[in-house]
């Protein structure tokens, strides 16, 4: 499915579930790892500070290679230095990626995917998917797929990449499709626009299971009622989920991951890797 992954690495614990998942993409791909370091120059004040830091960085990547070597998959290393955000978006065309892989947060020690973190910036601007891991001591495998849908065409890009992941991962797909009923009163043109929200996502989680039968992997579903990303967050518990597959955006035809989005409020609370997918994948 992915031939070419980038995957950042920066000595933090979400780096290291995230090496733990790309080689794991790659075994059961075929894909090559190009594995990035960046040394982030404006952080340091000193050159001795800044020699550490690049050394650091070229024996964890000379380390995930070696990794990468003894599990038979095909690894580059790439050193560079600058504004990390920059720097792996950059890389992303310099390898011609199509996936990237990073953890939440680095070695900050942020604990949660925040505005204005790495892993935000990336995930909002990356023209390819991202898989963007939090921190675990359980070796990485996938059961089972949780693929949120609207309905939208960019919903079913995204169901698409997770019923492709499901089929190399040997893993089966829950799709969930939730209705916000919030905002709803109980007069009858609230009752109809309900019934007509209930209908679409009917339709929608319909439309991927059949897709993801077609392809011959298991797949069960559920339409709930609630807030998008809550009723989300839930089924990743609910059902033992290993792996969200989502689109940046749905409905709203919003372009990019935005700050609030339902995208960007799933991979900060998750406990599982998400994978996000841009509109044209």
């Amino acid at each position: 499915m992915f031939e070419e992954i980038l995957l950042a690495l920066d000595g933090s614990d979400c780096a290291e579930t995230a090496a733990a998942a790309a080689l794991t993409l790659a075994e059961r791909s075929g894909g090559r790892i190009h594995a990035v370091g960046v040394v982030e120059v404006y952080e340091l004040s000193t050159t001795r500070e800044r020699d550490a830091r690049e050394q650091e960085a070229k024996e964890r990547l000379s380390a995930f290679a070696d990794r990468a070597a003894e599990a038979g998959v095909d690894c580059e290393t790439d050193l560079r230095s600058g504004f990390a955000d920059e720097e792996l978006l950059g890389a992303i065309d310099d390898h011609g990626a199509d996936l990237v892989v990073l953890g939440t947060h680095g070695r900050t020690g942020a604990r949660r995917f925040l505005v204005g973190s790495v892993a935000a910036r990336v995930a909002r601007r990356s023209p390819v998917p991202v898989l963007t891991t939090p921190a675990t001591d359980d070796a990485w495998s996938v059961e089972t797929v949780l693929l949120p849908t609207d309905g939208s065409e960019h919903a079913a890009a995204a169901t698409h990449v997770g019923i492709e992941a499901a089929a190399d991962l040997g893993g089966s797909v829950h799709v969930l499709s939730a209705v916000e009923d919030d905002a709803l009163g109980l007069d009858v043109r609230s009752s109809k626009v309900l019934e007509a929200q209930t209908r679409v996502a009917e339709s929608a989680v319909d439309e991927a299971v059949a897709s993801a039968e077609s392809s011959g992997v298991e797949a069960t579903s559920e339409v709930v009622s609630g807030r998008p990303h809550r009723t989300i967050l839930d089924a990743v518990e609910a059902h033992d989920a290993d792996l969200v597959v989502m689109g940046t955006h749905g409905r709203s035809g919003v372009s990019r991951i935005l700050l609030g989005s339902v995208a960007e409020k799933v991979v900060r609370g998750a406990s599982v890797p998400v994978l996000t997918v841009p509109v044209g994948e």
